[in-house]
């Protein structure tokens, strides 16, 4: 069953790459399922996959809509994800395991040098700038 994929932008340009890198209907589309049932499936597991994505990017609140018109020849398929607000940090603060406060003489840390000031995006898996 051939079909083609499309997704709606959601206004953040890094988000919609990932969005895109991660989803199977995509990168298998050119290995077209056997049935409608399993492009259904294809998009299930997407809707997952994307809010994963979505999150890690600090959208905790997105919404993932997978749509599919087997109307057409090829069929359409659309994905939507509308990301919502993105969580920003508001504070930061350094601890050992279950919160236990850090030694007096261990290194000291900056959250600004670890890229976790105070109102950047809550990603999941910040980027550190610490070498």
């Amino acid at each position: 069953m051939p079909y083609d994929v499309s997704f709606t932008a959601t206004g953040d340009n890094d988000l919609d790459g990932a969005l895109k890198e991660a989803s199977q209907l995509d990168s298998l589309q050119d290995r077209e399922p056997d049935s409608e049932a399993t492009l259904r499936s294809r998009a299930a597991a997407d809707r997952d996959r994307l809010n994963r994505v979505a999150r890690a990017y600090g959208y905790y609140d997105a919404s993932v809509d997978i749509r599919i018109d087997t109307k057409t020849h090829p069929a359409k398929v659309t994905a939507s994800v509308v990301p919502g607000p993105q969580y920003t940090l508001d504070q930061v603060f350094i601890t050992g395991r279950n919160g236990v406060p850090l030694p007096p003489d261990a290194p000291s840390l900056d959250p600004a040098e670890l890229a976790l000031p105070a109102g950047a995006p809550a990603l999941a898996v910040p980027r550190c700038r610490r070498q």
